[in-house]
């Protein structure tokens, strides 16, 4: 089911915003770098803009392990402000972007990284495909699938406890499967330019509240755990 483009931004215009000039939208993105003893490393990327405005949003970056046992550990990496007047370092978010789906060095990672590379093991030879096992499920209301055969619901997580809500979506194949996890990346926005795709997603954990019920447009990239 969508949500209402009309009665959001209608909201958001009776608070007096401003800048409300565009669909309220929230970006999550996941990107794989590694596996290693069942455990997968991504890099994380997170904007959230509820009023629409057309002007630098904070964007976030970070790594993230997901391990098949249900290990869930979030690390922040660098984190990009607006400056007064909602300008914002456009140069260095190009640089993060660009290196947000490029390999990972090495050689030479971040030190945000540090740690996570120290107690997971990770090293260069546990690099893998970011399209590593695209296909070979899906991911439905009612369930993952394996072709026709489908098995029982599961609500995708992403970072800061985010869920996907129960029964509401569309049919989208996994961008990534491996050690055990499945990857979709999940687009709810304009359905005259793209169709909706995935899961839908909803509040997260209690006290960390997004207003996630008057954002308009979703993009974001959820997993969910593979029955062994």
């Amino acid at each position: 089911m969508r949500l209402s483009r009309t009665l959001p931004l209608l909201l958001l215009l009776g608070a007096g915003t401003a800048q409300a000039t565009g669909p309220s939208s929230i970006n999550v993105q996941l990107h794989p770098l590694a596996a290693r003893n069942g455990a997968v490393l991504f890099r994380t990327r997170w904007s959230l803009n509820p009023e629409g405005a057309h002007a630098f949003m904070r964007t976030e970056y970070g790594w993230l392990v997901v391990d098949v046992r249900g290990q869930w550990e979030e690390v922040p990496h660098r984190t990009l402000v607006p400056a007064a007047g909602g300008d914002g370092p456009w140069d260095e978010k190009r640089q993060l972007d660009q290196e947000f789906t490029g390999p990972l060095n090495w050689d030479d990672p971040p030190k945000s990284l540090a740690r996570l590379l120290r107690k997971y093991g990770f090293t260069a030879k546990d690099a893998v495909a970011v399209d590593a096992g695209k296909g070979t499920v899906s991911w439905t209301p009612k369930g993952l699938c394996k072709g026709e055969i489908c098995g029982v619901p599961c609500p995708q997580s992403s970072l800061r406890g985010l869920r996907s809500m129960p029964k509401e979506g569309e049919k989208v194949e996994a961008a990534f499967v491996h050690s055990g996890l499945a990857l979709f990346h999940n687009s709810h926005t304009d359905p005259e330019i793209d169709p909706d795709k995935g899961a839908l997603f909803a509040e997260s954990q209690p006290g960390q509240e997004l207003g996630l019920d008057r954002i308009e447009d979703q993009i974001v990239s959820g997993i969910c755990r593979l029955p062994r």
